[in-house]
Protein backbone atom coordinates (compact mmCIF):
# COMPACT_ATOMS: atom_id res chain seq x y z
CA UNK A 1 0.00 0.00 0.00
CA UNK A 2 1.07 3.56 -0.76
CA UNK A 3 0.89 6.77 0.01
CA UNK A 4 -0.36 5.43 3.37
CA UNK A 5 -0.30 7.77 6.08
CA UNK A 6 -1.36 5.22 9.45
CA UNK A 7 -2.70 1.96 8.95
CA UNK A 8 -5.50 0.50 11.47
CA UNK A 9 -6.17 -3.03 13.06
CA UNK A 10 -9.37 -3.82 14.00
CA UNK A 11 -8.72 -6.08 16.98
CA UNK A 12 -12.14 -6.71 18.32
CA UNK A 13 -15.87 -7.54 17.61
CA UNK A 14 -17.44 -5.17 20.08
CA UNK A 15 -19.44 -2.17 18.71
CA UNK A 16 -18.48 0.47 21.07
CA UNK A 17 -16.43 3.68 19.84
CA UNK A 18 -14.06 2.98 23.25
CA UNK A 19 -10.87 1.66 22.70
CA UNK A 20 -6.75 2.33 21.45
CA UNK A 21 -6.69 2.35 17.67
CA UNK A 22 -3.94 4.91 17.92
CA UNK A 23 -0.28 4.09 16.44
CA UNK A 24 0.60 1.72 19.77
CA UNK A 25 -3.01 0.17 19.61
CA UNK A 26 -2.86 -1.12 23.29
CA UNK A 27 -5.88 -2.25 23.66
CA UNK A 28 -9.54 -2.95 21.46
CA UNK A 29 -9.47 -1.40 18.59
CA UNK A 30 -13.39 -1.26 17.35
CA UNK A 31 -14.76 -1.33 13.84
CA UNK A 32 -16.35 2.20 15.51
CA UNK A 33 -13.31 2.94 17.37
CA UNK A 34 -11.06 2.80 13.99
CA UNK A 35 -13.22 4.86 11.72
CA UNK A 36 -12.98 7.63 14.29
CA UNK A 37 -9.49 7.48 14.47
CA UNK A 38 -8.91 6.93 10.63
CA UNK A 39 -10.99 10.41 10.17
CA UNK A 40 -7.97 12.19 12.46
CA UNK A 41 -5.98 11.13 9.74
CA UNK A 42 -4.34 14.17 7.33
CA UNK A 43 -3.88 11.65 5.08
CA UNK A 44 -4.36 7.99 3.42
CA UNK A 45 -5.83 5.39 6.42
CA UNK A 46 -6.22 1.96 5.74
CA UNK A 47 -8.72 0.34 8.16
CA UNK A 48 -7.80 -3.34 8.32
CA UNK A 49 -10.31 -6.00 9.27
CA UNK A 50 -9.66 -9.11 10.29
CA UNK A 51 -11.65 -12.07 8.90
CA UNK A 52 -12.06 -14.97 11.11
CA UNK A 53 -15.54 -13.62 12.23
CA UNK A 54 -18.62 -11.25 11.72
CA UNK A 55 -18.54 -7.87 12.79
CA UNK A 56 -22.05 -7.18 14.48
CA UNK A 57 -23.06 -3.00 14.27
CA UNK A 58 -25.74 -2.88 16.83
CA UNK A 59 -25.14 0.74 18.06
CA UNK A 60 -26.63 2.46 14.59
CA UNK A 61 -24.98 3.85 11.85
CA UNK A 62 -21.06 4.72 11.71
CA UNK A 63 -20.45 8.53 10.33
CA UNK A 64 -17.80 9.24 8.55
CA UNK A 65 -17.57 13.22 8.50
CA UNK A 66 -13.91 13.67 7.26
CA UNK A 67 -11.02 11.45 5.46
CA UNK A 68 -10.17 9.40 2.93
CA UNK A 69 -10.19 5.77 4.23
CA UNK A 70 -10.03 2.24 2.93
CA UNK A 71 -11.46 -0.64 4.49
CA UNK A 72 -9.97 -3.83 4.14
CA UNK A 73 -10.85 -7.27 4.73
CA UNK A 74 -7.76 -8.57 6.32
CA UNK A 75 -6.66 -12.44 4.47
CA UNK A 76 -10.00 -12.76 3.19
CA UNK A 77 -13.67 -11.82 3.55
CA UNK A 78 -15.06 -10.00 6.39
CA UNK A 79 -18.76 -10.21 7.26
CA UNK A 80 -20.16 -7.00 8.72
CA UNK A 81 -23.62 -7.33 9.80
CA UNK A 82 -26.35 -5.02 10.75
CA UNK A 83 -28.80 -7.62 12.09
CA UNK A 84 -29.15 -5.74 15.28
CA UNK A 85 -29.07 -2.51 14.20
CA UNK A 86 -32.34 -1.75 12.48
CA UNK A 87 -30.58 0.61 9.94
CA UNK A 88 -27.76 1.77 7.67
CA UNK A 89 -23.99 0.58 8.56
CA UNK A 90 -22.30 4.06 7.32
CA UNK A 91 -23.30 7.60 6.07
CA UNK A 92 -20.22 8.88 4.27
CA UNK A 93 -20.28 12.78 4.60
CA UNK A 94 -19.55 15.17 1.76
CA UNK A 95 -15.49 15.87 3.10
CA UNK A 96 -15.15 12.32 3.41
CA UNK A 97 -13.72 9.27 0.71
CA UNK A 98 -13.98 5.75 1.41
CA UNK A 99 -13.01 2.94 -0.53
CA UNK A 100 -14.08 -1.21 0.88
CA UNK A 101 -12.37 -3.91 -0.22
CA UNK A 102 -13.14 -7.33 0.33
CA UNK A 103 -16.13 -6.93 2.75
CA UNK A 104 -19.66 -8.14 2.63
CA UNK A 105 -22.37 -5.82 4.40
CA UNK A 106 -25.38 -7.68 5.35
CA UNK A 107 -28.52 -7.01 7.06
CA UNK A 108 -28.66 -3.28 6.61
CA UNK A 109 -31.73 -1.24 5.32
Amino acid sequence: MTDVDLIINVNTYEDNSEGNCGPDQSSRCTLRAAFAEAAQSNGKAVIMVPTDDTYYIRKGEIKVKKGNINVIGDNGLAIIDGVDNNGRFLRILANANLEIAHITMQNFL
